[in-house]
């Protein structure tokens, strides 16, 4: 799309189709820096502009994604209002929720995951095959954990090289880890019983 719009700024006269082109263009940039600094203000304005709110990045980041990253739960919410793809995954397989799960934002957890994530709490980044849960465990975000155990996270995933999230809370050196390996070990003590029965 950036060809496009150097190649319509190089011309003297633009067309109709060009000039609404470019304003498509600019609301999307609008949208995706309303995400960068949690402006609804700037939100607002590039929505009035019909900005996409499931365009993509040259990543394939939505605005979704970077409102998660950004921990701006405003924008986030007024997006999934207004039809953004909650379980949407950008080019390296990682969806709002895993961005969330890094920042350890349990408000936008939450959020996410009353409106629709739970369908995302397992979906591991396609380079190194870490899910949202490894990714909370990781940096240490025991609330975090938490509520992924709550939605489901699955203790078995593993990761490129076999490695689950328990693996990652015994690897850590926080007192973080400590209690989110205990989270994990007792998690995995209540499913021995489920499996069993089966």
């Amino acid at each position: 799309m950036r060809a496009k719009i150097v190649m319509l700024l190089g011309t003297t006269l633009l067309t109709g189709g060009a000039v609404a082109l470019l304003v498509r263009y600019l609301a999307g940039l609008w949208l995706f820096a309303a995400q960068a600094t949690c402006s609804p203000v700037l939100q607002g304005h590039a929505l009035l502009l019909r900005a996409d709110v499931n365009l993509r990045a040259d990543d394939g980041t939505t605005p979704l994604m970077a409102a998660a990253a950004s921990g701006c739960g405003w924008n986030l919410l007024e997006l999934i209002s207004l039809g953004a793809d909650v379980n949407a995954q950008n080019h390296y397989g990682e969806t709002a929720l895993s961005k969330a799960a890094a920042r350890g934002d349990v408000a936008i957890l939450r959020l996410l995951l009353k409106h629709g994530a739970g369908a995302s709490v397992n979906i591991p980044a396609r380079l190194h095959k870490v899910t949202p849960l490894m990714q909370a465990t990781i940096a240490g975000h025991t609330r975090a954990v938490r509520l992924l155990l709550q939605a489901g996270a699955d203790l078995s995933a593993r990761d490129f090289r076999g490695r689950t999230a328990l693996d990652y809370a015994q690897q850590g050196t926080s007192p973080e880890h400590r209690v989110i390996a205990r989270l994990i070990k007792y998690r995995l003590q209540q499913e021995k019983p489920k499996a069993g029965a089966q």
